[in-house]
């Protein structure tokens, strides 16, 4: 019974699907302190009129980046269980940027840390980023080269892991 509770977690340990899963909590999380320490000491970023729009556009173009982003992720997946020839990880965004889900939920946070011209907001980006990149992406990442080898090495170095 142990020995089989052992072999589930180490499983999960070494699961991309487990990791995927609590990024965006991660953000989110991150977000609400931010949010909450915004709300009790207001610094703006800058006295600025240019913030608000570029926040706006932000606020509709990360959606549209992070679900451009799990369409490919989902073709991807549906070649690889079809056993569909050679592999490629260049899809959609992911010709781009080998993170680009990461990329759209930080341009999201960016957005409303601009709308809301808060300092505290926008430092909770950069700390969203920084837990991402060092908590999962790099443990992803490892995973990902174990999994598809010699391919995935390829594309990695062609293809930057954000911008």
């Amino acid at each position: 019974m142990e020995e089989r509770r052992y072999a589930e977690r180490k499983d999960r340990s070494e699961s991309i699907l487990g990791l995927v899963v609590y990024s965006p909590v991660i953000y989110l999380v991150v977000f609400l302190v931010s949010f909450g320490l915004h709300l009790l000491y207001p610094i703006k970023i800058a006295e600025s009129k240019i913030l608000l729009p570029v926040g706006v556009f932000l606020l509709a173009a990360a959606p549209l980046l992070i679900l451009w982003s799990q369409r490919a992720l989902s073709r991807f997946r549906k070649r690889e269980a079809a056993g569909e020839g050679e592999r490629s990880f260049a899809l959609g965004p992911y010709r781009f940027t080998r993170n680009p889900t990461y990329v759209g939920l930080s341009l999201l946070t960016l957005g409303f840390a601009l709308v809301m011209n808060s300092l505290l907001v926008l430092l909770g980006v950069l700390v969203s980023f920084h837990i991402v990149h060092l908590g999962i992406v790099k443990r992803e990442e490892r995973l990902l080269a174990k999994k598809y080898g010699e391919d995935y090495e390829r594309y990695r170095s062609k293809v930057r892991p954000w911008l």
